[in-house]
């Protein structure tokens, strides 16, 4: 009976040993740093909540967050490791990342806060609102006929 799991079993074993390294895990870790760490964004008309799962953070200086345009940009280290002890399955994202994280509006960069509580980075952010008001006024040059 055809079984393509077995195959794809089979052929990952085989892969693996043409690289003498378990290749498919680099390339598991690699998708994952593209999307690490998971993020939840929550907006009304006029404010963000944008939740960052990073599990394990020791001290802030492991985390560096700024933004940019409509754009949050999380960027840090993070390590797991027990000495004497040999690694057999890794699931858990470990490692340098950096992620851009689009947002749906401009934000004040001058209003933001930020708290870590329970593995979670918790940024609120308020909508940069242009003023609207302003009228400015613009210089017009005349230009003679020659």
């Amino acid at each position: 009976m055809f079984d393509p799991f077995k195959q794809f079993q089979d052929f990952q074993k085989q892969f693996d040993g043409f690289f003498n390294e378990n290749f498919t895990n680099r390339f598991d870790e690699l998708m994952k740093m593209q999307t690490f760490p998971p993020t939840n964004i929550y907006r009304t008309e006029h404010e963000l909540i944008v939740l960052l799962s990073i599990p394990g953070l020791k001290s802030m200086e492991q985390l560096d967050i700024s933004v940019t345009n409509n754009n949050i940009v999380v960027s840090g280290n993070l390590k797991w490791v027990y000495q004497g002890f040999q690694s057999v399955q890794k699931e858990i994202y470990s490692g340098e990342f950096e992620r851009t994280i689009p947002l749906p509006y401009a934000v004040k960069e001058d209003r933001i806060e930020a708290s870590y509580h329970k593995g979670l980075v918790i940024i609120h952010l308020y909508k940069l609102i242009p003023d609207t008001i302003s009228n400015k006024k613009i210089d017009v040059t005349y230009i003679e006929d020659e």
